[in-house]
């Protein structure tokens, strides 16, 4: 975004902001329709919350786009093999939602069957797994998609595994503490 006018970057930056605000107040909307008593309205405000972030997403790439089709920014050409790439690699994307769904059904599962710390820890930890599997799987994607982008420093590769590493350590720590911590 450094190369887009500024008002353009001003406004892109806060759409983001603003989406990552919304996702941010999903998560807590989802705990309070889960956590005991569960509440129909938790549920309902995490999935309207989560659609506007999408949106406001969406607003900032529909911005970019824009941007591009009226000549405001320059575009490098595309070439055609990373494109024909890409389109072959993008079923990683729709795969990667797939463990992210089997997360967000074993957090649902869990603090149902198991009351109390046991079942939100063991939920989270099933999220974790879920968010760690889907990173692995969107990684091929990315390794196409963007070829030399460094995060923190770090090759993807190398950071989707410092990731992965993590999390699994964090899903770990927190099944041994659902079973380890007293139950009130």
């Amino acid at each position: 975004m450094g190369q887009w006018p500024r008002p353009w970057r001003i406004l892109a930056y806060s759409l983001i902001s603003l989406a990552v605000v919304c996702w941010a107040a999903a998560g807590i909307s989802l705990g309070v329709g889960l956590g005991p008593p569960s509440r129909s309205g938790g549920f309902v405000a995490s999935a309207a919350l989560s659609a506007i972030g999408l949106l406001l997403v969406f607003a900032a790439v529909g911005a970019r786009i824009f941007l591009a089709r009226t000549h405001r920014i320059a575009t490098a050409p595309a070439n055609p093999e990373r494109l024909a790439a890409i389109r072959r690699s993008v079923h990683w994307v729709w795969l990667s939602y797939v463990p992210m769904t089997a997360g967000i059904a074993c957090l649902i599962f869990a603090v149902r069957q198991w009351p109390g710390h046991r079942g939100v820890f063991l939920g989270i930890s099933g999220v974790m797994l879920g968010a760690v599997a889907s990173a692995a799987t969107l990684s091929p994607f990315m390794r196409v998609a963007a070829p030399g982008r460094r995060i923190a420093g770090m090759s993807f590769g190398t950071y989707t595994l410092v990731t992965i590493i993590l999390g699994l350590m964090t899903a770990i720590v927190l099944a041994i503490l659902a079973f380890t911590l007293p139950q009130p």
